[in-house]
């Protein structure tokens, strides 16, 4: 099955008219008093085992203030998240940094700090090296994973070759630097459980580590929603000195 340009060209229209009608009657119910409607979210995956990542306790605020919207919350990935958003399939995303092209387009706030490591899994080669003895060199040479979206990574350069494996989540690339055949990058609030169970050990972390900033992201169209505005706040408010 697959659309033709016509048939693709309709299908994206139709999408942009029950989301233009789905907004239509969620404002409608605002100016009765009344916020009801459907809240549509995007998280990027693996987030919940980060420290300072508190959207249950913004959930939990936001239903208190507006209980008879839903919400519905869908894991998308972080390449994704921004046409989501400009197309009205969204109201608001919990991603990291939108890129500079679509900041004028994308309103963000800063929530939190991801800190990314390199990683091998405990039959790798590299495990029972000490960093001395694992040089750049050596790295660029190894057989790694990534995420399988079109991505530049701050250490792509230093790869001679294209990645071996790709995952399209965080927890599919966890798997396979654990089969010990691929080095790949980890946030470390996803790999720290498997580093306290010897099965993962950080690579070099004095050079291949870099951070991801996590932002709450929306469009000013969405935000004259009030139940977004409710729903800005609540994260906002439960977030305050994670920003770091």
């Amino acid at each position: 099955f697959f659309l033709t340009t016509d048939g693709q060209r309709i299908f994206e229209q139709t999408e942009g008219l029950f989301s233009a009608l789905e907004s239509f009657r969620i404002q409608a119910s605002e100016l009765r008093g009344h916020i009801t409607g459907v809240l549509r979210l995007g998280v990027v995956d693996q987030l919940s085992g980060h420290p300072n990542c508190h959207l249950d306790s913004a959930l939990a605020a936001f239903v208190r203030t507006a209980p008879d919207v839903h919400i519905k919350l869908t894991v998308i990935p972080p390449n994704q998240i921004v046409q989501a958003l400009l197309s009205g399939q969204i109201e608001a995303a919990i991603t990291i940094t939108p890129a500079a092209h679509h900041q004028a387009a994308i309103k963000s706030h800063m929530l939190f700090c991801e800190e990314i490591f390199l990683y091998c899994g405990d039959t790798h080669p590299f495990f029972e090296k000490s960093d001395q003895k694992i040089s750049l060199n050596k790295i660029a040479d190894t057989p790694y994973a990534q995420r399988d979206y079109d991505s530049t990574m701050p250490y792509d350069s230093v790869f001679l070759h294209p990645a071996s494996a790709s995952a399209a989540q965080m927890e599919g690339l966890l798997h396979l630097i654990l089969s010990g055949r691929y080095i790949g990058f980890l946030p470390s609030s996803l790999a720290d459980p498997w580093v306290a169970k010897n099965r993962v050990k950080r690579i070099r972390a004095d050079l291949m580590s870099f951070s991801a900033n996590i932002h709450l992201a929306y469009t000013e169209q969405a935000l004259s929603l009030r139940m977004v505005q409710l729903f800005r706040k609540s994260v906002v408010d439960a977030h305050k000195g994670t920003a770091k």
